[in-house]
């Protein structure tokens, strides 16, 4: 497990260095790659159920910094939504 998390962190390093991510393709191919190493590094500490919300709000936000959308209301609406979710999961 440990090494497909390097592997992928990897991977990801490789494009940012040698593809500069200009294109919306390209981010959000990155903005999933970072979620999904976060979904198998916190597999091995935390449940599943919160692993796939804590990389979901992961990827949420990183899509709003992409988007140029990370003003207040949108903050406050993606924490909101992180919480409410985790107190239907408990």
């Amino acid at each position: 497990m440990l090494v497909a998390i390097l592997f992928l962190l990897l991977i990801i390093t490789g494009i940012i260095i040698f593809i500069p991510p200009f294109h919306w393709l390209i981010i959000f191919s990155l903005i999933a790659l970072i979620s999904l190493i976060t979904f198998l590094a916190l597999r091995l500490f935390v449940k599943l159920k919160y692993t796939i919300l804590i990389s979901l709000l992961i990827f949420f936000t990183l899509s709003l910094l992409s988007l140029g959308l990370f003003d207040p209301v949108n903050v406050v609406l993606t924490i909101s939504l992180f919480v409410g979710t985790l107190i239907l999961i408990k």
